[in-house]
């Protein structure tokens, strides 16, 4: 996997893989803005961002580290498009992290066009200051079998939306999407916004979303899948599930269906609850501390969502991040 690093909105990086473009927006050639008006015609090219092009049949692995740095209040906007043609393969590692104790705030567009028989495994992580403000809107459209595994994990932020809309556009396109989240500080809220077009048959997508929010944290999830007549044959699954460690700790779901097909198989759940008191007993009175026990079941709690990152790379990373002291 190679590493690329982003400063403060600029790529410091000039390396990239073989055959693959990863350009500052703003440095793009002619060639490159007409290909990306021909799958994105709204497109705004004098925007700070990155321009990331895979060609077909090509496989490669990326990890992008966005630094941010700055020593006094910030406002990014970045605009980062992404082209993968048909029959590619990517694994892509996109990492935030602020190292700065001023306000910053973050609006982030991603727009993604994944070609025919393409596969993306996009892992996105967010452990940034306490004063960051960060919305990121992100637009997917996936042409016929091509696979997106979207995953993300937010471990510190001051306020984090993310919108993501996912247009299945041909047959036989699978989406997946996943998110981990902890929340520790007061006033500290995280939001997600996932919106699936099921616009052609025989398609599949598959929301799982899990939080741990500790005191007066928040936590929003809305989850709608939009099943339009054309698309028989629809697979879709939806589920939100929040832990509350502290009294005055809050989260809201509401995963919905709208369903204009009739031969679909779809289905949608979101649970909000407190540790299991028994569990907890139970492996105290076999000599765990109070302390080692809560870690394991919070770790079994967060299993579900990370045993199914497949890149093995990313998967112990995120581990590491997510449950080496860190719940």
């Amino acid at each position: 996997m190679i590493t690329m690093v982003i400063v403060d909105g600029q790529l410091s990086t000039e390396y990239s893989p073989p055959n693959v473009i990863v350009a500052d927006l703003k440095n793009i050639s002619p060639m490159q803005a007409d290909l990306i008006q021909q799958y994105f015609p709204q497109a705004m090219l004098d925007q700070s961002g990155l321009f990331i092009h895979v060609p077909a049949n090509i496989q490669c692995a990326l990890h992008l580290k966005f630094i941010t740095t700055a020593q006094n209040d910030l406002l990014l906007q970045p605009q980062n498009y992404f082209i993968f043609d048909e029959n590619s393969s990517i694994n892509l590692l996109v990492e935030h992290i602020d190292i700065f104790s001023q306000r910053c705030y973050i609006n982030t567009l991603n727009a993604i066009h994944v070609g025919k028989n393409a596969t993306v495994d996009y892992s996105k992580i967010t452990h940034a200051s306490a004063r960051t403000i960060r919305f990121t809107n992100t637009f997917i459209q996936q042409k016929q079998q091509s696979h997106v595994q979207l995953n993300h994990f937010v471990f510190n932020n001051a306020y984090s939306r993310d919108d993501v809309a996912i247009a299945l556009q041909e047959p036989q396109a699978i989406c997946e999407t996943r998110g981990f989240y902890v929340t520790r500080q007061d006033h500290e809220f995280v939001d997600h916004q996932i919106f699936v077009d099921h616009q052609a048959p025989t398609c599949k997508s598959d929301m799982l979303y899990k939080g741990i929010l500790q005191n007066k944290s928040r936590a929003d999830f809305n989850g709608k899948v939009l099943v339009r007549p054309a698309a028989q044959k629809t697979e879709a699954h939806q589920a939100n599930h929040h832990l509350l460690l502290s009294q005055h700790a809050a989260a809201n779901a509401k995963p919905e269906l709208e369903i204009y097909a009739d031969d679909v198989r779809c289905k949608h759940g979101a649970t909000v609850g407190e540790l299991d008191k028994e569990a907890l007993f139970y492996l105290c009175s076999r000599g765990i501390s109070h302390e080692e026990a809560t870690q394991l079941l919070l770790g079994g709690f967060a299993a579900e969502v990370l045993q199914r990152v497949t890149h093995p790379m990313t998967a112990e990373y995120v581990r590491n991040v997510a449950l080496a002291g860190q719940l």
